[in-house]
């Protein structure tokens, strides 16, 4: 499914239905260019009898933006949801509660433009990321590394992930 673009009524719909994203987690930033941000929450759905679904915002048109490594990303307090805003030549999301000041929140991006997508909660793609991330660090003496990110287990020994 497609990013959906969001207006004003939309947004304000969205928001309601998720919560502000209050509680939720921040599940990945990836920035797809220069003017292109896109960062992925889960959250619980009003509509969905308070069901975890993952939403995911692109902004476009980024112009400014404080953001935060991946190890400070996931320790950000959600406690208090997001901020998104919109005019008709601007458009803004931060982590927290700073309506009409996006820009003073500890993790903001500005843009021209912003739309979502409604996509399956992903906690359990993310463990299974986490479970595997973890297992390619260890320290394990039958695995050569070839690079950090391809391993290579020693001809014989059966894969233990299988």
């Amino acid at each position: 499914m497609p990013v959906k673009p969001l207006s004003i009524s939309t947004l304000k719909n969205l928001l309601e239905r998720i919560d502000a994203a209050r509680h939720g987690e921040i599940r990945s930033l990836t920035p797809l260019s220069p003017t292109s941000i896109e960062i992925r929450f889960s959250v619980q759905d009003i509509a969905r009898g308070y069901d975890w679904i993952d939403v995911l915002f692109r902004l476009e048109g980024v112009s400014d933006a404080k953001l935060v490594s991946d190890n400070v990303l996931r320790g950000l307090d959600m406690s208090e949801g997001i901020t998104v805003e919109m005019d008709s030549n601007r458009c803004a999301l931060a982590i927290g509660s700073y309506s009409g000041r996006c820009d003073e929140a500890p993790f903001y991006i500005l843009g021209t433009s912003i739309g979502y997508e409604e996509l399956p909660f992903s906690a359990y793609a993310t463990l299974l990321h986490t479970t595997l991330s973890s297992y390619r660090r260890a320290q394990i003496p039958q695995i050569h590394r070839k690079s950090r990110d391809q391993v290579h287990l020693h001809p014989h020994v059966r894969n233990p992930l299988i």
